[in-house]
């Protein structure tokens, strides 16, 4: 089942006003791999070497992100 295009954007919208500014490319990520996942057109299913390339720099900016606000969310402590 096909979900609407923004179903996820609340998410998005809500880690980035509760964690901040580090969190603002889980949106670009998120349209990433909607597009990806859900293509209009055949040349949606592809991203180009420069597209992938700001991908994995998001997603290590979210990545130490997370490790920097982990010690502050005591919530997920052993």
């Amino acid at each position: 089942r096909r979900l609407r295009s923004d179903s996820h954007a609340g998410t998005s919208q809500a880690v980035r006003a509760q964690f901040g500014e580090n969190f603002a490319f889980f949106d670009t990520l998120r349209r990433y791999r909607n597009q990806l996942e859900y293509p209009v057109h055949p040349e949606d299913m592809f991203i180009d070497a420069e597209e992938l390339k700001a991908a994995l720099e998001y997603a290590d900016r979210i990545v130490v992100a997370v490790e920097q606000l982990l010690p502050s969310l005591t919530i997920w402590q052993p």
